[in-house]
Formats: structure tokens, sequence, C-alpha cells
């Protein structure tokens, strides 16, 4: 069920990353196939950057492809 939410929450979390810890990047990281949160990054401007090769074991017990991507200070 999507409520709309991911997008403000994030771009507050990026506002408090620039503002507060006054970070150059911001990472994005997600499973491979989660089009919800590469939608979400994408909308906030982060630049996909790549697919890393069984990056991560997730909890079926199985390595798996991850997203990454990164969102330069504005």
């Amino acid at each position: 069920m999507r409520r709309g939410g991911a997008r403000p929450g994030s771009r507050a979390l990026c506002d408090w990353g620039w503002d507060t810890l006054d970070v150059h990047r911001i990472e994005w990281w997600a499973m491979a196939g989660n089009t919800g949160s590469r939608a979400v990054a994408e909308k906030l401007g982060f630049t996909v950057e790549g697919t890393l090769r069984n990056r991560g074991i997730a909890n079926d017990g199985k390595p798996h492809d991850w997203w990454g991507g990164g969102l330069l200070r504005p």
C-alpha cells in the first residue's frame, strides 16, 4: 500500500544531512528489483551509479545484487 510518505521523509532526511551534518554526498542503496525505492531516489535527484553483484545476503540466505547511487550537495 503506497501512501506517498517515502519521498517527503527522504527529502527531509537529505535536507538534514546538508544543513546539520554538512555532508557533500548522500548515498542510496536498495536491493536490485526494488523499483519503489529506486523511483523515490530518482525523483529526489539521485543518480543511479551502478549495480553491485552479490553485494549482500538477504533473509533467504542467498547473495543478491544491489543498486547504488548518489546525490551531491545542491
